[in-house]
């Protein structure tokens, strides 16, 4: 239940914000948003905090491939903070007591099996 909170919380505060320079292309012409990276970062590091002790799969769309090309370090930034601000917001998660590096941010979003979802608009 935290971690769909925060998740809603992310989201909205993205929304809020939005720029058109947050909204990137895959490969298969797909959008991805900061939100979308951003999400499935605090889901992986939140259930990678939680269940330490266990092993755990994250079936996941998103991966890090597209941020870590040139030209993508604007938009990891972004999401790094947007992260790191996500984690600082509440008393619950100050396990976490570090900021995280943009390769913690890459590494939390590659922690989940990626998955196809089709595009359907």
């Amino acid at each position: 239940m935290i971690i769909i909170s925060f998740v809603g919380w992310l989201i909205q505060k993205v929304q809020k914000a939005l720029l058109q320079s947050d909204v990137q292309s895959k490969s298969d012409k797909s959008p991805v948003t900061v939100t979308d990276y951003g999400s499935q970062a605090v889901v992986s590091l939140l259930l990678q905090r939680e269940l330490s002790s266990e092993p755990f799969s994250l079936v996941a769309e998103e991966d890090s491939a597209d941020l870590r090309k040139d030209g993508s370090q604007d938009i990891l930034e972004r999401i790094t903070k947007l992260v790191n601000d996500t984690l600082a917001t509440e008393d619950i998660l100050k396990p976490i007591d570090s900021t995280l590096s943009t390769d913690d941010i890459l590494r939390a979003i590659d922690c989940g099996i990626k998955v196809r979802v089709p595009f359907l608009f």
